[in-house]
């Protein structure tokens, strides 16, 4: 399950629906009636929430769906084989996200909350589910990405990246890492592998 607390709600999204709750999970409503791969806060915006999920009924490509009313109602803004997405913290209604490309994985951005996409950089490797999308929350050309190879980093806002992987390049661990910036620290990001461990890097 995925949980999101925005507006001074609950939301959760499983493989069947987003639910909302507002007494602190005593009761919850059915908001997003589809299976909801992720979501993501806007750290920026109090009542806006992302939703990626299957585009109907379990079938179908991935959409990015967009709730200005912290998850009671969505509105589509991308459709297609959407990986993961990342919203920035430092620019309101800026997004990105990662997107099968067939031979690469393609970083997209949007400066309007979803309204309008523009290509801005490949992230290279052999294309690979992208886990996770981060913009760095001290420097906003700073982003990092991981996917099957492990945690990638680039300086230039997504137009190159290089190999970020202290700590974490060993058998097991370097496959799948999940990416979490903490909100509190600027410049701190914790990656969770799934061979196991909490790891953390502060950058200068």
């Amino acid at each position: 399950d995925h949980v999101a607390t925005v507006g001074g709600a609950v939301v959760v999204g499983n493989s069947s629906a987003a639910y909302r709750s507002e007494d602190d999970g005593h009761t919850w409503k059915e908001v997003l009636p589809r299976p909801v791969l992720d979501l993501f806060e806007d750290p920026l915006d109090p009542q806006t929430l992302y939703a990626l999920a299957i585009e109907s009924a379990g079938i179908g490509p991935y959409a990015v769906l967009r709730s200005d009313d912290a998850g009671l109602h969505w509105t589509p803004v991308r459709t297609g084989d959407v990986d993961t997405l990342a919203v920035d913290p430092h620019e309101p209604g800026t997004l990105y996200s990662a997107e099968d490309g067939g031979d690469r994985t393609i970083l997209y951005k949007s400066s309007d909350r979803g309204g309008h996409w523009q290509e801005t950089g490949t992230i290279p490797g052999f294309p690979a589910r992208t886990i996770s999308l981060v913009v760095d929350t001290k420097d906003p050309d700073v982003l990092w990405a991981s996917d099957g190879g492990g945690v990638r980093r680039s300086e230039d806002g997504g137009r190159t990246w290089d190999w970020f992987n202290p700590g974490l390049a060993r058998i097991r661990l370097t496959s799948a890492v999940r990416l979490i910036p903490d909100p509190a620290v600027p410049g701190r990001l914790y990656a969770l592998p799934t061979g196991g461990g909490i790891f953390e890097i502060t950058t200068p």
